[in-house]
């Protein structure tokens, strides 16, 4: 599985010693990228039907023009780095590649759901939003004097249950053998555009910081993973070691959020606390990985009594990074 070609500037190397390593670059703008499937001419009519299949972003015309014009000159031209840099700019703006199982769907697969939904009969229930907002266990609104649209207060009862619900998550990933790493929350493009996200655009996620007061490439970390993949760079692992599991906790920023009415109360907020997994391996492991994960994920969930389902999603409903499922 290719998954996440953009996981901040690491290169595989693919000739392995006697006792392997899987080996991260010291680059920081230079990503690893499958440059031999995505510049192989014969695999251009795949990665077109993908990028069409995922909201339309990238060019691979592009990217094999400067594939070819790179590959036409000596490294050590004047002109090489910045056409390389060039190359690989247009390459992180392509798709990952889409899961077999999911590149025909047009619509959401319901593929389990854990616990049943509960029948409440003729009586209607209240969302959770407007229940928190009866009870005074949430702030959601009249904040524009402090911090404005989509931000929100937790109090009392509802504050104690966020933190009982990380503290929950973090001892059942320990128990895991997972590592708990703290994280910063500011960090510089490079990481950022290294793991997906899309820096100086008309439409972008990222809040960055007064670069009169901080420098001109300072931005909050949109999610843990971001930081965990910055920590790794310039790192070698032996693959007898690997999976390398890490876990965090931090708040994420997002500059983002939504109008949609269903989207209301704290979800799509500009930012929230999230426990991240991160998980290192080898390419061979990658989807068991993401399976292992999603396994992970509904042994926190199911004990929480809440009717949830596991979806594979249509790829036109999956970012640029994504594989595969929503849950």
């Amino acid at each position: 599985m290719n998954l996440l070609h953009r996981v901040i500037s690491h290169i595989i190397r693919k000739s392995f010693p006697k006792n392997p390593i899987l080996r991260f670059s010291s680059s920081a703008t230079i990503p690893d990228i499958d440059v031999e499937y995505y510049c192989n001419q014969s695999n251009s009519n795949e990665i077109v039907n993908n990028i069409n299949s995922r909201k339309g972003v990238g060019d691979i015309k592009r990217v094999l023009d400067l594939y070819d014009a790179v590959t036409a000159i000596s490294p050590t031209h004047s002109a090489y780095q910045g056409m390389q840099q060039n190359l690989y700019t247009e390459l992180s703006k392509l798709p990952n590649r889409t899961h077999p199982n999911v590149q025909k769907f047009t619509e959401p697969q319901v593929i389990k759901e854990i616990n049943n939904k509960k029948d409440f009969g003729n009586h209607t229930p209240l969302e959770f939003s407007e229940i928190t907002r009866l009870l005074n266990y949430v702030r959601t609104d009249k904040l524009g004097y402090t911090c404005g649209h989509k931000s929100y207060y937790f109090l009392g009862n509802l504050a104690i249950l966020e933190e009982a619900l990380v503290k929950y998550t973090v001892a059942t990933l320990l128990k895991k053998n997972f590592q708990l790493v703290s994280v910063p929350d500011i960090l510089p493009s490079s990481v950022l555009e290294s793991c997906g996200m899309t820096i100086n655009s008309d439409r972008t996620q990222i809040y960055s910081l007064d670069p009169h007061h901080h420098g001109p490439d300072l931005y909050l970390s949109g999610t843990a993973e971001m930081s965990l993949a910055g920590l790794l760079k310039n790192s070698i692992h032996k693959y007898d070691e690997l999976p390398l599991k890490l876990a965090a906790v931090s708040r994420c920023f997002r500059a983002e959020t939504s109008n949609v009415i269903e989207e209301r109360g704290i979800y799509r907020v500009h930012q929230f606390t999230k426990v991240e997994m991160f998980i290192v391996t080898t390419p061979e492991q990658s989807e068991d990985m993401l399976e292992y994960i999603r396994s992970v994920q509904e042994e926190l969930f199911a004990p929480l009594g809440f009717h949830m389902q596991i979806l594979d999603m249509p790829p036109h409903e999956l970012g640029a990074p994504a594989y595969r499922y929503t849950i």
